[in-house]
């Protein structure tokens, strides 16, 4: 059985699904996702792609905490996880969003 993970853009994961398997998901993660609007999960796309570049373009990797940031990387860093966090609605995604310590 293969496994669609949230590493997926829902309408291409949702596609996927229905094209290989014959059914809408209606997992807890579909179902959020699906409620939000196109707009929303199209923000929440380019945001994690901004991400990403922002990462991959500073020394250290996907583990800040290997370097000394910057106030400018320390401030981009947060913009960006606070721009992501508020295409969140806490209430509908309460049980699956993962928290870093």
């Amino acid at each position: 059985m293969r496994i669609y993970g949230s590493e997926m853009e829902y309408d291409y994961r949702s596609d996927l699904i229905m094209t290989r398997s014959g059914f809408r998901c209606t997992c807890a993660l579909c179902e959020a996702e699906g409620s939000d609007s196109p707009a929303l999960r199209q923000r929440r796309w380019e945001l994690k792609a901004e991400a990403e570049l922002f990462l991959a373009a500073n020394p250290g990797g996907t583990d800040i905490r290997l370097q000394k940031p910057t106030n400018g990387q320390f401030e981009e860093a947060d913009r960006l996880a606070r721009a992501i966090k508020q295409t969140y609605d806490v209430a509908k995604y309460k049980c699956l969003l993962r928290t870093v310590s």
